[in-house]
């Protein structure tokens, strides 16, 4: 079980909710971190293609008997919506999904995809543990504090926290990511550690986790480990 406090006053250098979104804007960077950091990057999750996959048979605009009764057999061809067989999903990254579909590469991309056709698909085990062994680097063996800043909803609906009080956990790697699993990556979310060298942020509905620190541990992220980045500045959208 996680532990935790109720003293909040640790978060206060986070200045949740003090830049609010604009009606009619994006939100962006700036509506979720402080600008203390000399850099921000977006972490995208573990991305898995069906090699061959015939995305331009695929139609989910055109209801007509026949479409449909074509995207279903394709469907059933690779295993899609078949409770006896798993999509052989390869992995690859979002930026051969851009290049293929002729997309800009940015944190746009993942809303402009056409998820609804199946040929691609996250791949959140591999998430988990890739993000796992950056934490772990990151925290050098002290526990982080995590802020679930929508707490309410994951203690009184789906009652996976020990308490449905606001507080502050202390947690590690392996704590995170079993709240991340079970919370479906889609809480909202500060985690940083004491001297507050960085902080990860996830956000509800939100494609991708965003991270600020400084400028040599965004690079050897970017460079290191197997999550897909995005350089980002403190006025992008997210």
């Amino acid at each position: 079980m996680m532990k935790y406090k109720a003293d909040l006053t640790a978060i206060n250098w986070l200045e949740i909710g003090e830049q609010p979104v604009i009606k009619g804007g994006l939100f962006r960077v700036a509506n979720a971190l402080p600008d203390v950091f000399e850099a921000y990057i977006a972490l995208l999750p573990a991305i898995g293609l069906i090699e061959g996959f015939p995305f331009d048979q695929i139609s989910l605009k055109d209801n007509s008997i026949a479409q449909t009764n074509q995207n279903a057999a394709i469907w059933g061809e690779y295993g899609i919506h078949d409770a006896h067989r798993t999509p052989d999903y390869k992995p690859t990254v979002f930026r051969e999904l851009a290049n293929q579909f002729k997309l800009p590469f940015d944190v746009t991309l993942l809303s402009r995809l056409d998820w609804g056709k199946r040929g691609f698909a996250i791949d959140w085990t591999r998430t988990a543990n890739s993000l796992k062994a950056l934490l772990n680097a990151l925290a050098t063996g002290n526990d982080l504090s995590l802020y679930i800043e929508d707490y309410w909803r994951w203690a009184e609906i789906h009652e996976i926290l020990p308490t449905t009080d606001e507080v502050l956990y202390e947690v590690n790697a392996e704590d995170f990511l079993g709240f991340m699993t079970q919370s479906f990556f889609d809480a909202t979310l500060y985690l940083f550690p004491e001297d507050r060298s960085w902080c990860l942020v996830n956000i509800e509905d939100c494609n991708v986790m965003i991270i600020g620190t400084d400028r040599a541990t965004a690079a050897m992220i970017a460079k290191t480990y197997s999550l897909e980045t995005i350089d980002l500045l403190y006025e992008s959208p997210m």
